[in-house]
């Protein structure tokens, strides 16, 4: 093809005379260039418009073939980047940036950020092209050329290379392996290379000779020289463009800086965990007695009876405390989730010291500060157990607690596998308050409802008290216990987020407890029979025996209700509501006298709550009444026949 001489640029006799002096010059009379000789020298070097389909976006008519396909090439870049970015994003709008990650990845992320600053070439090249081609000087060169279009074409680049270096910066923060974020840094450096790739195969004949032609045109060939005039804005655009560069890598360092800053602070875990063990027990646990112990002789080390699930309930991330990069979550109190009172009871019990859940030696570890695997003190510290474990994770380098799989090793003198639940306190919506209650978005904590008397209560609204189990009645007694509040306030007394209830009245007189004292009923963590109810109604109660190595780890269990399921405990209101057969309305006198063959005043008084009045079985039941209800007239009757007596 033979070019058009008019589009070549032409020859300055200035230039000419100054080659022909430096020709004439002999090599080693000539002087080494100065910096500003050298800037200058480049300036003047002739410029061409880049072999991009970007370019046919201003050098081609509107509608034409190559416009065309130079706005679908924009097209796809934009759209492939804008997928990314938006991909990168969780459905609330946050980034998932990893909680912390190792320090190969982090001095990977850190050089990434001036490699990808050397790969971005859109924002440099758009710059340049808008300070070196101006007006008159595009005109003069391609009259048919829309400058209009030219300097929309050279912010098209801008803004691809932006969006280029959001993405790539994004991903360098969401990396959390070294080849990951260097593969994927060239996969975008490819998406940004469309233009000039989609012009390569125009020029070789790929999508037909129109395109073809479009990239032999004469507009590539044009050079364009530095413009003489508005020197000024010359000068500023320059100055522009260096500080573009420095700009750009100084909030990308400052971007990076925040994360790692939030990353080694450990900002975006959790603040506050629920933990519950499995239902396993270490009758023989080793625990020390502090320097400090009013309890026991301090330092001595004494076997007790270990319930990991007294164990369950709120761990807090300590302030200001890490390990191995990770943050340490420490048991709180039961009843309001606050810390432990560190000044005890005085002269009568030492100060709980709570657990702890950290990272060592490669794995996620339970650990208590007086409670130790074995009476050596080698084989504690000394290598075989530097961590001091009593439930360690699977091995994992992951950052975050909650995200921990599979069984745990626990050691009740052997190691065994167990489960170990852990749930982030905080709630991101109303269905981490299981829609009984409403996730305040600024504290992160779930405010739960009171609907209809029925009070919602729990980290999320989980349990539920209903009015009528304000008051518990028990099966065998009637005796009688409330709510209990915490004194001079309305607010609920609470231990492993349930009621905690008081004994009002009704018990025996033996069974009754001093002016002085008082009983409570507490729930302590799942047991033998485990339970995870929101009020003792209908939960069956033991009492402890013996204890012994064949019997298990509570010892002898006795059961305090005859029929398992039955409960020991049932809601005042909801027996005022549904209990329509009336037997023993004031209580029974003893509860194990014989009526019914094997079947035992108790029995008759737990059966009457679920008879309707005008039922066969409830007029059977009430027959034996007297036998059972308090009076004068069959008290001696009713001691005389009890079913543990001699006769």
């Amino acid at each position: 093809m033979t070019m058009d001489r008019s589009w070549t640029s032409e020859q300055d006799p200035e230039n000419e005379a100054d080659g022909a002096l430096h020709a004439d010059a002999s090599p080693s009379e000539k002087a080494p260039m100065t910096a500003m000789e050298v800037s200058a020298a480049y300036e003047e070097e002739a410029l061409k418009l880049p072999h991009c389909t970007h370019s046919f976006l201003f050098a081609e008519p509107v509608g034409s073939i190559p416009f065309l396909f130079g706005l679908i090439i924009a097209a796809m870049t934009y759209t492939c980047l804008a997928l990314n970015l938006a991909n990168s994003f969780d459905d609330d709008g946050t980034l998932p940036i990893p909680y912390n990650v190792v320090e190969s990845v982090r001095i990977a992320q850190y050089l990434a950020i001036f490699v990808v600053l050397l790969l971005e070439k859109e924002i440099p090249t758009g710059l340049y092209l808008l300070r070196r081609i101006s007006r008159p000087n595009l005109r003069s060169k391609i009259p048919e050329a829309s400058y209009g279009r030219f300097v929309s074409s050279s912010i098209l680049r801008i803004t691809i290379g932006y969006m280029f270096l959001t993405n790539v910066i994004i991903f360098i923060i969401l990396s959390d392996e070294v080849f990951q974020m260097f593969y994927s840094m060239l996969s975008f450096a490819f998406i940004q290379d469309l233009g000039d790739i989609g012009f390569k195969l125009c020029k070789m004949d790929v999508f037909g000779q129109r395109l073809q032609r479009a990239t032999l045109t004469p507009f590539f060939y044009v050079e364009f020289k530095n413009p003489t005039e508005n020197l000024g804005m010359k000068r500023r655009m320059e100055v522009f463009l260096k500080w573009v560069y420095f700009i750009n890598l100084a909030v990308s360092l400052a971007v990076m800086i925040c994360v790692t800053i939030k990353q080694k602070t450990g900002s975006g875990q959790c603040t506050a965990i629920t933990v519950t063990f499995g239902e396993l027990v270490w009758a023989d646990a080793l625990v020390q007695w502090p320097d400090y112990s009013v309890e026991g002789v301090p330092g001595s080390i004494d076997t007790m009876f270990l319930v990991y699930s007294y164990f369950d309930g709120v761990y807090v991330k300590a302030d200001g405390r890490g390990s191995e990069g990770r943050p340490v979550y420490v048991e709180q109190n039961k009843y309001d989730h606050a810390p432990y009172d560190e000044m005890g009871f005085g002269t009568v019990r030492d100060p709980i010291v709570p657990a702890e859940f950290k990272y060592c030696g490669g794995r996620w570890i339970f650990t208590h500060k007086f409670i130790r695997k074995s009476a050596s003190e080698e084989a504690s510290t000394d290598g075989v157990d530097p961590c001091g474990w009593l439930l360690r994770s699977p091995e994992t380098d992951n950052f975050n607690l909650l995200e921990v799989e599979g069984k745990w090793d626990l050691w009740n003198g052997d190691i065994i596998k167990t489960e170990v639940t852990t749930v982030c306190n905080e709630c991101t919506d109303n269905y981490d308050c299981n829609l009984n209650g409403v996730c305040n978005k600024s504290s992160k904590k779930c405010e739960c409802n009171y609907e209809d008397g029925a009070q919602y209560f729990g980290l999320h609204c989980e349990e539920k008290l209903t009015p009528q189990c304000h008051t518990i009645l028990g099966n065998a007694y009637n005796d009688k216990w409330n709510v209990s509040q915490f004194y001079g306030s309305d607010k609920m007394l609470q231990e492993y987020s349930r009621p905690v209830y008081q004994y009002i009245s009704g018990l025996p007189e033996d069974l009754e407890p001093n002016e002085s004292d008082g009983l409570a009923l507490i729930y302590c963590g799942s047991r033998c029979d485990p339970t995870k109810k929101d009020t003792p109604a209908g939960v069956d109660f033991y009492s402890i025996g013996a204890r012994d190595s064949y019997l298990g780890p509570f010892g002898a269990l006795y059961p305090l209700q005859n029929e398992t399921g039955r409960g020991f405990f049932r809601c005042e209101g909801v027996d005022k509501v549904q209990k329509d057969c009336s037997f023993c309305p004031n209580g029974i006198v003893d509860g194990n006298i014989l009526v019914l063959g094997y079947y035992t005043c108790y029995d008759a008084f737990g059966m009457a709550n679920i008879l309707f009045n005008s039922s066969k079985e409830c007029t059977e039941l009430q027959l034996v009444e007297e036998r059972c209800c308090p009076n004068e007239g069959n008290q001696s009757l009713a001691l005389g026949i009890n079913a543990g007596g001699d006769g």
